[in-house]
């Protein structure tokens, strides 16, 4: 007789995965708990809009008792290592900055100012391309010399004026 797989309802387990969540038990360590449905189940049933807004909940409030958490065993300092302690509140710290950046996240500001430096900036930034425009096309230049003298005769390329076709006249005939 073949193993029977159980069948996993979401009724009968998200309501205490969600629960245990809420109390800073790390996901990893609720499916190696007996009688509970894998991790690839649990994230099929977090494709559902309504339990994805519970388990935010659940992952809000995990990230406010792993908060306090730290603070409080930061505050006791009744370890005989304290590079140990550091290193354990930083890995919480971190954690709860990634769960709930928006509460516990680092503030990155950025600050531009737009003055006359700016507008100065830009403004020898254009000069330099228009700079760089000219010397390229006089660099693209042919020009026709007199052998005798050196003397340019006639510019040929981007900016040469070139002399106007004559009309041809129709011929009778």
């Amino acid at each position: 007789m073949g193993r029977l797989t159980p069948i996993w309802l979401p009724e009968d387990h998200m309501p205490r995965i969600l629960e245990m969540i809420s109390r800073g038990v790390l996901m990893i360590d609720i499916i190696k708990m007996e009688g509970m449905p894998s991790w690839c189940v649990i994230n099929g049933w977090l494709q559902d809009p309504e339990w994805q807004a519970q388990y935010a909940r659940a992952r809000m409030q995990m990230a406010h008792v792993v908060a306090e958490t730290a603070v409080k065993e930061a505050t006791e300092n009744n370890t005989d290592d304290p590079q140990r302690a550091r290193l354990k509140f930083d890995a919480r710290r971190w954690y709860v900055g990634k769960i709930a950046p928006r509460v516990y996240g680092d503030k990155v500001q950025h600050q531009v100012e737009v003055g006359e430096s700016y507008v100065e900036a830009l403004r020898v930034a254009s000069q330099r391309i228009n700079q760089r425009i000219k010397e390229e096309k006089q660099r693209n230049q042919i020009v026709d010399v007199d052998p005798e003298t050196g003397d340019a005769i006639q510019k040929i390329g981007n900016d040469a004026e070139l002399p106007k076709p004559k009309k041809r006249t129709k011929s009778k005939g």
